[in-house]
């Protein structure tokens, strides 16, 4: 029996899929984006000159405690959801939702979800032939990117592991010394 690998696959891995649609043939690095509930809808309305601190206490101000407020029984104060993406390190190529992690409730809809094996097939390792293991993709580093787009990471120097469906904005903030 094979033990599991407990790293990320490293930087360069190419992976082979298919495109469901029309078999048409891929071959992409692929990484895991994260994006917390109202990120960037919050990030795209801060002003300009707001440094990632600011716009961390800001989003989380609004944020904090919104789940816990809707769904008291379900969530802990503090707790926000993380929505996943598949894409390739540049973010170009490939976007899809993630399989297999936990949707938001603000993302349920009567439509079902729709996520990276709806449109690909699963892919493989282009030298093995190794099924991807989802849970070893990289996590893109989202630190020093556009202004306000890793503003979480920026201030908290913090990012999920690979399809965790939450994090609380509470602890992160005691664990990175953010709290008065």
């Amino acid at each position: 029996m094979r033990q599991a690998q407990p790293h990320p696959y490293p930087a360069g891995t190419v992976w082979l899929f298919n495109a469901n649609r029309n078999n048409y043939p891929n071959a992409h690095e692929l990484v895991l984006r994260w994006e917390a509930d109202n990120e960037r809808t919050f990030r795209d309305h801060a002003p300009a000159d707001a440094d990632a601190l600011t716009l961390w206490h800001q989003w989380t101000d609004e944020m904090a405690d919104h789940l816990h407020n809707q769904h008291p029984t379900r969530y802990q104060p503090g707790d926000v959801h993380i929505t996943w993406t598949i894409s390739t390190p540049t973010g170009v190529g490939i976007a899809e939702y993630a399989p297999h992690y936990e949707r938001s409730p603000f993302q349920q809809t009567l439509t079902p979800h729709e996520d990276f094996l709806t449109h690909y097939t699963h892919p493989v390792h282009s030298t093995t032939g190794e099924r991807l293991n989802w849970l070893r993709l990289p996590v893109a580093d989202r630190r020093d990117q556009d202004p306000g787009s890793g503003f979480i990471q920026d201030a908290t120097g913090w990012k999920p592991g690979p399809l965790q469906p939450l994090m609380n904005v509470h602890r992160l903030a005691a664990a990175a010394g953010l709290q008065p």
